[in-house]
């Protein structure tokens, strides 16, 4: 069992020295766009799998490079299935589904980013706060610079303009004060 071990390291080290390790990478990229897996090649090329996990993701260019040729698998598989479906006749459709939904399994694990389920959601939310100007002596006052922020084209709370209290019977003028501030 010693010696077949040896002549797979022998074989992994052959195939990653740095004189062939692009055509290596090629060689792999290739054969994984083409349907193959990672653990198949290896399989194929008789070198252990975990050692050429471990090569590729010591190096960041071929762990991104990697990421590329399984996104070109999964895309392959993606076209296999769709193809399946389309074809597939009323024998065959379980099969179809079974094809599909493994690809599209595999396509969530591999490219999760364009495959996987959408959880990320960016918001960009500013919120204003309203602040009672040190000059305002009375409501009126307060009353005429909210409807100044209200009438803004910076104006994130548009719910108090239908705020009766807070707008009757003010003049509003077109530019924005300095009563309001982002937090």
């Amino acid at each position: 069992m010693g010696a077949v071990m040896a002549a797979r390291r022998e074989r992994f080290e052959a195939a990653t020295a740095p004189v062939v390790a692009d055509a290596t990478m090629d060689e792999i990229g290739q054969r994984m766009s083409d349907g193959e897996s990672l653990k198949t090649i290896c399989a194929a090329m008789d070198i252990p799998y975990s050692k050429m996990r471990t090569w590729i993701a010591e190096s960041d260019a071929r762990e991104e490079t990697y990421q590329n040729f399984k996104a070109a698998f999964v895309e392959h598989g993606v076209d296999l299935a769709t193809k399946a479906v389309k074809d597939a006749t009323p024998e065959t459709v379980a099969v179809a589904r079974l094809h599909s939904d493994h690809f599209l399994k595999l396509a969530k694990a591999y490219v999760p980013k364009e495959y996987g389920d959408k959880t990320d959601v960016n918001v960009n939310v500013q919120q204003w706060v309203l602040r009672l100007p040190e000059q305002a002596e009375s409501t009126e006052q307060w009353r005429a610079s909210v409807a100044r922020v209200i009438n803004s084209k910076h104006a994130a709370v548009p719910q108090i303009a239908q705020t009766p209290a807070l707008t009757s019977g003010v003049s509003v003028p077109e530019t924005v004060s300095a009563d309001v501030a982002p937090v």
